[in-house]
């Protein structure tokens, strides 16, 4: 949920969960395992934030689709949350509001 035009306290939160479903889940653990793991296998994935929603996707060849769809959507059996990927992932995603000069506010 959320979108890229929020604002306030909300600011972000689309974004960060966007890259919070790319370092770790509870099924492939540690920081960027399910990345790695669909990279061995050739497999493109991310994902984008625009104004109104937030777009994950995937491409892989035929035979590797069922291996594909385990691994990506082991996000939505939850997501890994340790304090370190949160800082890691809150500091990325703020920067990249700084540096594309999207509306802030302290």
């Amino acid at each position: 949920y959320g979108s890229l035009n929020d604002e306030g306290a909300m600011m972000g939160r689309a974004h960060f969960l966007e890259h919070l479903t790319h370092t770790g889940t509870v099924a492939y653990p540690g920081y960027h395992t399910f990345n790695e793991k669909l990279k061995s296998m050739g497999v493109f994935t991310n994902a984008f934030t625009s104004l109104s929603s937030t777009y994950y996707f995937a491409t892989a060849k035929d035979d590797s689709i069922e291996k594909l769809l385990s691994i990506h959507l082991s996000m939505l059996g939850g997501l890994e949350w340790n304090e370190e990927t949160f800082k890691k992932e809150n500091s990325v995603v703020v920067n990249e509001i700084t540096e594309e000069n999207m509306m802030s506010d302290n």
